[in-house]
C-alpha cells in the first residue's frame, strides 16, 4: 500500500469527518495561529496515524501531544461557510504567506500545512485553505506531522539528533553539497566539517539557540578556510550557498537580474544532488534551508517512512 494512500478503514464516509463542523478553539501555535478542531477529527486522525507507515512507529509521543493539545490537527477558521468559500477562491492566507522564520518551521505537503514553533513547542497540521476532503490532499497528514516531529526532535534533543544523524545523513549530505559548490573542499578534514555542522545546528536549532545568521556564516566560513580556500573565494561560496534560502524559501527578491536568478537555481540544484547522494528523493521539496536549518535533511529523509534512527529519536520526545 502506498504511503500516501488512505488505510483501508478510512473510507469515503470517514473522509467527511474532516469537514469543518462543530469546531472549537483547540489552541494556538506561536501564540498567533489559531487551530479549530473537534473530537471526531482527533479520533479519526489517531486511528489513521496508527496505520500509516509515516507514523505508526512513533505513536506514543503523537498520542501524548494530541491529548495535551500541543499537537493540533484542524482549521484556522471555525466557520464551515468560510471553508466552502475559500475552497472555491483558493485564497492564500497569512499562515501560508508567513510559513517560515527562525522560530516557526513550516512545510506544505499537498494542501496540508504543518507548523512547528520553537517558542512553545507546539505542532499544528492546518487543513485549510485548500484541503481536498475527497482525499487527494489530506493523505499528506501523516507525513506532514512526521516532518514537524523531526524538527521538534532536533530542537528538544539536539545532542541525540547530532549523534544519531551525523554519519548516516548530515556529514555525507554536506560533504557532497560543498564539493558541488567548490571541488577544493575534497581535501577537507572530516572533523572540521562535523564541527561546522554541529555549530550551525546548535546555534540555530538547539535548545539555547541564538538564531543569528552571522553564526551560520562564520561556521561555514571557517570550514571553507580550513580547506585552504582563500578568503575572497570563501566569501563567494558562502554567498552562493545562502542565496537559495533567501530567494526560494524566504522569497526575498533582491531586485536580482534574470541571470543571477538562473544561477541561484543552479546553486539550489546542489542541494538536490546532496539528497541524491544520501539516497533521498527530494524532487518535490523546496530546498535551500538546509544550509541554516540542518534538521530539514532529517525531515525530508524521514517524513514518508522514518528510519530506525529517526524513530528512536522521535520516541524520545515528551509533550
Amino acid at each position: 500500500m502506498s504511503n500516501q494512500s488512505f488505510p483501508p478503514t478510512l473510507v469515503l464516509d470517514e473522509v467527511f469527518e474532516y469537514f469543518p463542523k462543530s469546531l472549537e478553539l483547540y489552541g494556538t501555535v506561536a501564540g498567533e495561529y489559531p487551530v479549530y478542531s473537534n473530537d471526531t477529527i482527533v479520533k479519526t486522525t489517531l486511528d489513521w496515524m496508527s496505520k500509516s507507515n509515516s507514523t505508526k512507529q512513533i505513536m506514543d509521543p503523537i498520542k501524548e501531544g494530541i491529548e495535551k493539545r500541543t499537537i493540533m490537527i484542524g482549521f484556522t477558521n471555525p466557520s464551515v461557510f468560510s471553508f466552502i468559500k475559500r475552497r472555491f477562491t483558493r485564497g492564500v492566507n497569512k499562515v501560508t504567506r508567513n510559513w517560515f522564520d527562525f522560530n516557526l518551521f513550516g512545510v506544505s505537503i499537498g494542501s496540508t500545512l504543518g507548523l512547528y514553533a520553537k517558542s512553545d513547542g507546539r505542532i499544528a497540521i492546518l487543513l485549510d485553505p485548500s484541503v481536498d476532503i475527497f482525499g487527494r490532499s489530506i493523505t499528506s497528514i501523516p507525513s506532514t506531522l512526521t516532518h514537524e516531529m523531526c524538527h521538534k526532535a532536533a530542537h528538544d534533543k539536539t545532542k541525540d539528533y547530532l549523534n544519531l544523524m551525523m554519519k548516516p545523513l548530515l556529514y555525507p549530505f554536506f560533504k557532497k553539497f560543498w564539493f558541488m559548490m567548490d571541488n577544493r573542499t575534497a581535501t577537507h578534514k572530516m572533523e572540521k566539517l562535523i564541527d561546522a555542522i554541529t555549530t550551525v545546528t546548535t546555534r540555530v536549532e538547539g535548545s539555547t539557540s541564538r538564531t543569528l545568521i552571522r553564526d551560520v556564516v562564520w561556521s561555514w566560513f571557517r570550514f571553507l578556510e580550513s580547506c585552504g580556500i582563500k578568503k575572497e573565494d570563501v566569501e563567494i561560496d558562502v554567498q552562493k550557498a545562502l542565496l537559495p534560502i533567501f530567494l526560494l524559501v524566504w522569497e526575498e527578491d533582491f531586485d536580482a537580474d534574470p541571470e543571477l536568478k538562473k544561477k541561484v537555481w543552479e546553486w539550489a540544484s546542489y542541494f538536490y544532488a546532496a539528497y541524491d547522494f544520501i539516497g533521498v528523493d527530494a524532487e518535490h521539496s523546496i530546498v535551500g534551508q538546509e544550509i541554516v536549518f540542518t534538521s530539514e535533511i532529517l525531515c525530508i529523509a524521514n517524513q514518508n517512512e522514518p528510519s530506525s534512527q529517526a524513530i528512536q529519536l522521535i520516541n524520545k520526545l515528551s509533550f
